[in-house]
């Protein structure tokens, strides 16, 4: 069972991770449209959508949204050990 310190940090690096998302999206989404001229693609099923934009909008949220779920783990970790000065309780896998 997890004890208070694990359940702390899994709460912090939750709250950034969810942070990171919204900002990455936001961020991607006028990043592409400045690119292309044109929204990103909301449903990929949709008539109006083409292949290519289908694919390029799926690669690049993809990869940022492992980049930035990376950094804020790693960014909630670094914080964590700077304020507690001791390591941040991550569950081994």
């Amino acid at each position: 069972m997890p004890d208070l310190e694990e359940i702390a940090f899994a709460a912090l690096a939750s709250a950034a991770t969810i942070g990171a998302a919204a900002l990455t999206r936001k961020l991607l989404s006028v990043a592409y449209e400045k690119t292309t001229g044109k929204a990103p693609p909301r449903n990929p099923a949709d008539d109006e959508t083409t292949w290519s934009s289908a694919m390029l909008w799926a690669a690049l949220s993809g990869a940022t949204a492992g980049l930035s779920r990376a950094a804020a783990r790693r960014g909630s970790a670094a914080a964590w050990e700077a304020v507690a000065d001791d390591d941040a309780p991550v569950p081994e896998r």
